[in-house]
């Protein structure tokens, strides 16, 4: 890996950090950020770490790396880009040089880079307060862990990179997954610790009802889904539950309206701020023949026909004989109004995490109440599952309805719960491929391996 940057191009709004936005352009010599200048001020410090939001939101991160891939490598998604780059991850038969992971791989650390910066800035600054200092710190770190939840989940073991010496970090060898999964831990209760409790404005102080800035309960929450991820069950629930009891939120009864913005469900939300509202309404929502994905039948087959979410976030074209179906959780595909916005992390997820970690706790009452919360609101009666294994079983199935399409919940939950090989090696051959165990990793992208000696490839690639 190698970092340069000639600018830094900040997004900010200066009324609401998402009904416009304004360009802070700050040089910087060839290999460092000018952190004296950066960080001289409340405004421009706050544009550096807003920035790595933009980037996801505004240049499709969220709908390609975290939703369109991954939905291609499960069952999710059937593609219809007839590009070789997606094919391959539709089909499971990824390339070491394939375009698409090395994309995945180079904008990922980017954004890193950019968060290490915040950090660097933030603590050798000397103008900023104590507050702006630690609502920003703690979203940079906040940033940094999330970034490296899916970095890890994606490729197994990466290079653990948590400063901006690019020289340096240009010959980094991978670092082993614990290692990963204890550097995003401290760093989100790190950030836990700093960011405030309320939702922020652009300036980082002021209180905003937009929830478009990392708070608390988003650490809080993130933590919740890592710990689950490493079967630490009980701290799961700990986590789970001090955003489940937390008043601002609440599970949002109507389907049509939980991807609005700022909804009572959503605990982090992203805004691309463009005539049209998110990328996922612009490139799944069909009203011609498919040119990106459709729905798979495998999914569509998953939900029962007296499922709310079948209709409400299922949609349909038909075309002649055939009628596609599309992930219809974002109702709007062009708009000069912003009604919706990116939906990060929402309030259905922790109930399904704790759901999951009391199941394995054997508290069978409790899981299953937190999962008859989420099946309610769809409108299924309550579960009469009493055996631990097929409690867990439903729950997944819970999570594959609710959650599809969503940041790669799917194919991570095949990984993590060690189902993915009899998952695939009947999925797999149903899209035109064929399955092998190693392919639960992505391979480290062959153009990183040439710059970096000390990189080594993912076995099997």
């Amino acid at each position: 890996m190698k970092f340069k940057y000639k600018s830094i191009t900040a997004m900010v709004c200066l009324l609401t950090i998402v009904s416009c936005r304004k360009f802070v352009e700050v040089d910087i010599p060839q290999n460092e950020l000018i952190k004296s200048t950066v960080f001289e001020s409340s405004k421009t410090a706050n544009a550096a770490q807003l920035l790595i939001y933009t980037q996801m939101a505004g240049e499709g991160l969220s709908y390609n790396y975290f939703s369109f891939y991954p939905g291609l490598l499960s069952d999710e998604l059937v593609d219809f880009t007839a590009q070789n780059s997606t094919i391959e991850l539709y089909t499971n038969g990824v390339l070491r040089n394939n375009l698409a992971v090395t994309e995945t791989w180079q904008v990922m650390y980017k954004m890193i880079f950019e968060a290490n910066a915040v950090v660097e800035g933030i603590d050798a600054s000397i103008n900023l307060t104590q507050d702006v200092k630690k609502q920003i710190k703690g979203e940079a770190l906040f940033s940094r862990a999330f970034l490296y939840f899916y970095l890890v989940n994606y490729f197994g073991d990466v290079p653990l990179i948590t400063n901006t010496r690019y020289k340096e970090n240009a010959t980094s060898p991978r670092t082993a997954s614990d290692k990963i999964y204890s550097a995003i831990l401290a760093d989100l209760l790190e950030a836990r610790n700093l960011l405030n409790e309320n939702y922020v404005g652009a300036d980082g102080l002021s209180i905003s009802t937009e929830r478009l800035r990392p708070n608390k309960s988003a650490a809080t929450a993130l933590l919740a889904r890592v710990n689950l991820y490493l079967k630490n069950y009980g701290k799961a629930i700990e986590y789970s539950t001090e955003v489940i009891s937390n008043e601002i939120y609440h599970i949002e009864p109507n389907l049509d309206a939980v991807f609005l913005k700022n909804s009572p469900e959503a605990i982090w939300q992203l805004s691309n701020g463009n005539t049209f509202n998110t990328f996922e309404g612009l490139n799944y929502i069909l009203y011609s023949y498919p040119y990106y994905a459709a729905l798979s039948p495998l999914l569509v087959d998953a939900f029962s026909a007296n499922d709310l979410r079948r209709n409400q976030w299922l949609g349909t074209y038909t075309e002649g004989t055939d009628t596609f179906y599309f992930p219809f959780k974002y109702k709007v595909q062009y708009s000069p109004d912003v009604t919706e916005y990116v939906m990060v992390l929402r309030l259905a997820e922790q109930y399904l995490i704790r759901s999951e970690a009391k199941a394995n706790l054997n508290d069978i009452s409790g899981a299953n109440q937190d999962l008859n919360t989420i099946r309610n609101r769809a409108g299924i009666p309550d579960t009469l599952i009493r055996t631990q294994s097929a409690l867990i079983d439903a729950m997944l199935k819970e999570r594959q309805r609710e959650l599809f399409t969503e940041w790669g919940h799917r194919w991570f939950d095949l990984k993590r719960t060690g189902r993915i090989d009899a998952v695939m090696s009947k999925v797999t051959p149903y899209k035109g491929g064929s399955w092998q165990v190693y392919k639960v990793l992505m391979p480290i992208p062959q153009d990183e391996i040439i710059k970096n000696i000390k990189l080594t490839q993912n076995n099997g690639y």
